[in-house]
C-alpha cells in the first residue's frame, strides 16, 4: 500500500528562472494495481486499455506552467518558432529528436524521456490503428 512521503523533484533553471523543489505531501503512486486506500484494483486489462499521453500533453499540462512562460516566450527560449511548440502542446506535432534535445536542456530533463515519451504514444496509435493487420504477420525466426 502507498505511503504518504513527500517526494521531491530536482531543481531545475529555464530562461534564467530558478525553481525551488516541489514538495509533493500526496500519496505516493505506486503501480501497485492498488489505490492509496487499497480498496480499488487496477487490472492488466485496465492498464492495457490505457493510452500512453502524447508528450504534448506533459509539456502543455506539467512543464510548461512551471516555466511562467507564454508559448511565445517558451519558443524563443527553445530557438523554434511559436507554431511549432503550439502543434507540439495541442498534440498534432511528434517530439523529434531536435526538439527532445531543446526540451532536455531547457527544463532539465534527458532527451530519451521526451523521445520514450513519443514513442510509447507512437507504439499505442499504431497497435490500435493496424493491430488487427499485425496479428496477421507470420513469425519468420523461432523466439
Amino acid at each position: 500500500m502507498a505511503t504518504n512521503t513527500p517526494h521531491l523533484i530536482p531543481q531545475i533553471e529555464v530562461a534564467n528562472i530558478e525553481f525551488s523543489p516541489l514538495d509533493y505531501e500526496g500519496p505516493l503512486f505506486v503501480d501497485d494495481g492498488h489505490d492509496e486506500k487499497g480498496d480499488f484494483e487496477v487490472t492488466e486489462e485496465d492498464r492495457a486499455q490505457r493510452a500512453p499521453s502524447h508528450p504534448g500533453a506533459i509539456l502543455r499540462d506539467l512543464f510548461l506552467p512551471r516555466t511562467g512562460l507564454t508559448q511565445t516566450d517558451f519558443a524563443d527560449k527553445l530557438g523554434v518558432s511559436r507554431r511549432t511548440v503550439s502543434m507540439i502542446v495541442n498534440e498534432s506535432r511528434p517530439i523529434t529528436v531536435d526538439m527532445a534535445n531543446r526540451l532536455s536542456r531547457a527544463l532539465g530533463t534527458s532527451a530519451q524521456f521526451w523521445l520514450s515519451l513519443q514513442m510509447n504514444f507512437d507504439l499505442s496509435e499504431a497497435n490500435a490503428q493496424k493491430g488487427a493487420q499485425y496479428e496477421h504477420i507470420e513469425r519468420l525466426i523461432a523466439a
